[in-house]
């Protein structure tokens, strides 16, 4: 059992290998995203956003407003919209830079729909539900 955790990948190393593909990305396009990089640089985005229970679309993000140099997104698909209206969230100016990489490079790959897309989706293009979210947050 030891030798199995011992196995594990660390949250650092998770950060590192996503560094490094959205660096091969960095002002390169690239014609072929293999699936395994699209799903570690999504899921990583994701759980590092923290935005539990709620989904990003395209627009969303790119209506972000800036509030003492933050970006900060309002998000409405969320469970608790009709109480609490939509959420804030500010990602970090590093996360910021690596969403726009992703969003640009990977997801548009992976999406030919609208801007009210959701940012994370399946490889197939579907997009995830809030819980699946929630879930992939909770593995972090």
């Amino acid at each position: 059992m030891i030798a199995d955790f011992n196995k594990l990948i660390t949250p650092a190393q998770v950060e590192i290998a996503t560094a490094k593909i959205i660096g091969s990305f960095y002002d390169k396009p690239q014609e072929l995203i293999v699936q395994t990089d699209y799903v570690i640089v999504r899921n990583f985005l994701m759980t590092s956003i923290s935005m539990s229970n709620t989904n990003t679309t395209l627009q969303q993000f790119n209506e972000a407003r800036i509030v003492d140099c933050q970006h900060v997104l309002s998000v409405d698909q969320h469970k608790t919209i009709a109480c609490y209206g939509p959420v804030k969230t500010a990602p970090a100016p590093t996360l910021h830079s690596w969403m726009k990489i992703y969003i640009l490079q990977l997801f548009a790959h992976r999406c030919q729909r609208p801007v009210k897309q959701n940012l994370f989706l399946y490889w197939n293009g579907d997009s995830l539900s809030s819980a699946q979210i929630t879930v992939c947050r909770l593995y972090r």
